[in-house]
């Protein structure tokens, strides 16, 4: 288990720009409606698409009889097999990253984690720019957590460091991180994590988590 010490440092030099200044804010809030923006169009096109592929879908039988070439019949049958039922384009056009989330939730919560997990790592795949992808990464350190998968705890933490260095989530994600540092016997580093969570973080409840482990490691 290695929390590299580079990450350390670009938390900390980070410090300065995470003090809840405006300006961050409001671009966290254009950010969400962008996004949203983006999310919509998809939806838009995918729909567009999904009814295409239907019309063509309804073409190609009666196109199949017409066609006397039996090469053409069987580009045409190849064709159909991989134009999606209406029944699957529908479950398609269902999938957000709102519902994959808190499926995911709902499956770590029933400590169904390599279920959740993988819920959850299709959401960051295939809607990367959706906000809900901050929550899907702590959710993954939660659920490889509680499989004692020290590893990819580390390693999922890491990356919520180079993408959400200022997230509150991203400061209980690193509160773990300092509890398997403690467990592993490395008070000091443990310290040091906690004591990063203090001087970066607003979140009065993680600030006091952390500030209270410092407490209980120098007695």
């Amino acid at each position: 288990m290695v929390m590299t010490f580079v990450c350390l440092v670009f938390l900390s030099e980070v410090r300065g720009t995470l003090n809840g200044a405006k300006e961050n804010e409001e671009l966290a809030a254009f950010w969400k409606s962008q996004v949203a923006r983006e999310q919509l169009k998809k939806l838009i096109a995918l729909g567009r698409v999904a009814e295409f592929k239907q019309d063509v879908a309804l073409l190609i039988p009666d196109q199949i009889k017409n066609e006397k070439n039996e090469m053409q019949k069987q580009k045409l049958r190849d064709l159909a097999s991989v134009i999606p039922h209406e029944k699957s384009v529908e479950i398609e056009l269902s999938l957000s990253p709102e519902k994959l989330l808190e499926e995911g939730k709902v499956l770590i919560k029933k400590r169904e984690y390599k279920n959740g997990v993988t819920i959850l790592k299709k959401l960051i795949n295939t809607f990367p720019d959706s906000y809900h992808v901050v929550e899907a990464h702590y959710l993954i350190i939660e659920g490889f957590f509680n499989q004692e998968n020290n590893v990819q705890v580390i390693d999922w933490v890491e990356k919520m460091i180079e993408l959400f260095p200022e997230n509150r989530l991203t400061g209980y994600a690193l509160l773990k991180v300092g509890g398997l540092y403690e467990i592993d016997g490395r008070k000091e580093d443990a310290i040091k994590i906690y004591k990063i969570i203090v001087s970066v973080y607003k979140d009065p409840n993680l600030i006091q988590k952390a500030q209270n482990a410092v407490g209980q490691l120098k007695l």
